[in-house]
């Protein structure tokens, strides 16, 4: 092997563990990036709630993801414990991050932030489009604590289909439905019919596994229980909305990540140079 063949190789290793080096650095980069969730609470109220309800959103759809992977039978392990061990622990991540966001041992503090700026927006004699923006947050506060309550219902009910009932459903509702009159109560008059169509749409549309066309306005707990049914014990997944699929970093996407930025890095390094391309053609 000459000197120049000696050199030639060393750049080409150099490269190669370059490559390798900027590829562990990019997907260190990437996982960080989509596992991120950015906990810090913003100092206006409004801000805050609105963040609050993003993240809500967000994990109501991967609670609904994997739900319906599982009715569908698309989960490795199809048992009911294995399903509700799972989509519980979807709940409880859900749940740390509220409290982490609200910075306390509970996110109760959402409701009562809302609460005040409902009051605030009245007593300061707001146009009504700023009242009624402040009774939709704390309607969305109060959808939150209906939303955790049916998924740990449902969860409860898949490894113990015997052992909830239909008054059970009902009277964790029944308290839900209680804030929302108490709500109204403490708000003009010219506000409780846009009350009353925001929270039946609301509940509608963010009952936890079933679509907003599989329910009917203002659906009760025998009705939720009896779709529930359905859907668990038939494996019926129709009704259930598509969700969103969480991002989980485990050592398979991992290493498919890592060869990628390696294949994408290290491929200009295995093409011929120019001088090698002319070499290969004999001289005229």
């Amino acid at each position: 092997m000459d000197e120049k063949e000696a050199r030639a190789r060393f750049v080409a290793n150099a490269g190669l563990i370059l490559a390798a080096i900027v590829a562990i650095i990019g997907s260190y980069t990437f996982v960080s990036y989509m596992a991120y969730d950015d906990i810090s609470k913003p100092s206006d109220t409004n801000a805050y709630l609105d963040k609050a309800f993003f993240y809500h959103e967000r994990d109501l759809l991967h609670f609904n993801y994997k739900l319906r992977q599982w009715i569908r039978g698309e989960e490795r392990d199809k048992s009911r414990d294995t399903a509700s061990e799972k989509l519980n622990g979807l709940i409880k991540d859900a749940e740390a991050l509220q409290r982490k966001l609200s910075g306390g041992e509970n996110y109760d503090d959402l409701k009562e932030s809302a609460l005040i700026q409902v009051h605030l927006t009245q007593k300061q004699d707001n146009s009504s489009d700023e009242a009624m923006s402040a009774i939709e947050r704390y309607l969305k506060a109060v959808n939150m604590d209906r939303a955790y309550s049916l998924q740990k219902f449902l969860v409860d009910y898949i490894a113990h289909p015997k052992k909830n009932t239909v008054a059970t459903l009902d009277n964790a509702l029944l308290q839900i439905d209680q804030k929302v009159d108490e709500l109204k109560k403490q708000t003009h008059a010219e506000y409780h019919d846009s009350i009353d169509t925001f929270w039946s749409d609301l509940k509608q549309k963010n009952t936890p596994g079933i679509l907003k066309s599989c329910l009917p306005v203002d659906a009760g707990a025998e009705i939720i229980r009896e779709a529930y049914t359905t859907m668990i014990d038939l494996r019926v997944a129709e009704c259930v909305p598509i969700g969103e699929e969480k991002w989980v970093v485990d050592f398979d996407t991992l290493a498919e990540i890592f060869g990628i930025m390696l294949l994408l890095f290290s491929f200009p390094m295995m093409l011929p140079s120019k001088g090698c391309l002319y070499s290969t053609y004999p001289k005229g």
